[in-house]
């Protein structure tokens, strides 16, 4: 449902989907979870126009999949906006 609120170009209602989803994954510790949707958001935040967020929210997935090896994340594709 969140890459296709992206996809549409909805982006307030896939921030909003996005940070339930993030709040759900981080109380269940599923840190591979976490660094998606962080992706996703900052995508959201970019479909805004607000890059400062979109690459700070970025930079967070980027600090904590480094530690962990997570690479796979990164190679998504959502839409071809």
């Amino acid at each position: 449902m969140l890459r296709w609120l992206l996809a549409c170009g909805d982006d307030d209602a896939a921030l909003g989907l996005a940070e339930r989803m993030l709040q759900k994954a981080k109380d269940d510790h599923r840190m591979v979870r976490v660094v998606e949707l962080l992706v996703l958001q900052s995508l959201a935040y970019q479909g805004k126009k607000d890059i400062n967020t979109a690459v700070t929210t970025l930079a967070l997935a980027v600090s904590l999949a480094q530690p962990e090896g997570y690479q796979r994340v990164f190679s998504m594709k959502v839409s071809s906006r």
